[in-house]
């Protein structure tokens, strides 16, 4: 069995909505494994993927989230990539 964990967004192609998978398919299969690191990990690609959608609220409670698992699993790294990904949600949220 294959599982596909990451939602990859070209910076350089455009995403419509209706490309932008059900929020919780990858997140639900870690978060019912117990993959604590591997479900931010999804939250965090989701957030991007929301975000190109021009889903700006669900991108940053997708962000949001990520930065919550990071912080509980301890991976700083990952929690900086988070933080600027919800940074980046909110800051073209004001514009």
């Amino acid at each position: 069995m294959v599982i596909v964990q990451w939602i990859v967004v070209d910076a350089f192609t455009p995403v419509t909505v209706a490309e932008v998978p059900q929020p919780l398919d990858a997140v639900t299969i870690f978060k019912e494994t117990g993959d604590r690191h591997r479900e931010g990990g999804s939250l965090n690609n989701l957030g991007l993927a929301l975000d190109r959608a021009g889903r700006v609220e669900e991108a940053i409670t997708a962000h949001q989230d990520a930065v919550a698992i990071f912080r509980e699993t301890g991976d700083r790294h990952s929690e900086g990539m988070a933080l600027n990904n919800l940074e980046m949600n909110q800051t073209s949220q004001q514009t």
